[in-house]
């Protein structure tokens, strides 16, 4: 029986990875989303919700659900409290990162996409076979965000200065996806990789 291979997918924001991770959705290539996992571990009545109440009040609820703005108020200034609300969730979604994955693995699917914005900058690498890294040019990544969400070119400058450069996650990664064309570039790339694997 052929082993899965669990292919990490990555990039920085407006690199386009989400577009790929659409199109690989679309070829019913099963993938794990870290953004998803990380939302459903605080569903109501989960216990990373609970973990998250008992630290830090019920504040932070509007009507049983997780208020996500409050939350980030709350840690967005302050290390301690930031830090802290990583140390519950990580682990959590860790474990069911894991969890998705193995259930993928059982069901003996030939590839599974791990696809997490943070994957590096998290330390994730080691659960993947592979890494895939959607990368364009820090001149395409602030065009596309002022386009895409009507950004000033200082909001968008500050956002991307912020992240890990695209230049360094490329160092780290086995396969590098170049976005700097059109998304039918993008997309004959992915193809031709997936023929390594199917």
């Amino acid at each position: 029986m052929k082993q899965s291979k669990v292919i990490g997918l990555t990039g920085g924001i407006a690199s386009g990875k989400s577009t790929v991770s659409n199109y690989l959705k679309s070829k019913s290539i099963p993938i794990v989303d870290a953004d998803i996992v990380s939302r459903e571990v605080v569903m109501p009545g989960s216990k990373g919700l609970q973990a998250i109440v008992d630290t830090f009040g019920k504040d932070i609820l509007e009507e049983n659900h997780l208020n996500r703005k409050a939350l980030r108020e709350l840690v967005f200034n302050d290390e301690e409290k930031r830090l802290k609300l990583n140390r519950i969730l990580h682990p959590i979604i860790h474990d069911e990162i894991q969890k998705q994955i193995q259930a993928l693995k059982d069901n003996n699917e030939p590839i599974i996409i791990f696809d997490a914005p943070l994957l590096l900058e998290n330390n994730l690498k080691y659960m993947v076979d592979e890494l895939w890294l959607v990368s364009t040019s820090v001149e395409k990544q602030i065009a596309r965000l002022i386009k895409r969400d009507n950004m000033t070119l200082e909001t968008a400058e500050s956002i991307i200065s912020k992240q890990m450069p695209l230049i360094e996650k490329e160092r780290l990664s086995d396969v590098i996806l170049d976005n700097n064309s059109t998304v039918e570039a993008l997309l004959k790339q992915v193809d031709e990789r997936l023929k390594n694997h199917l």
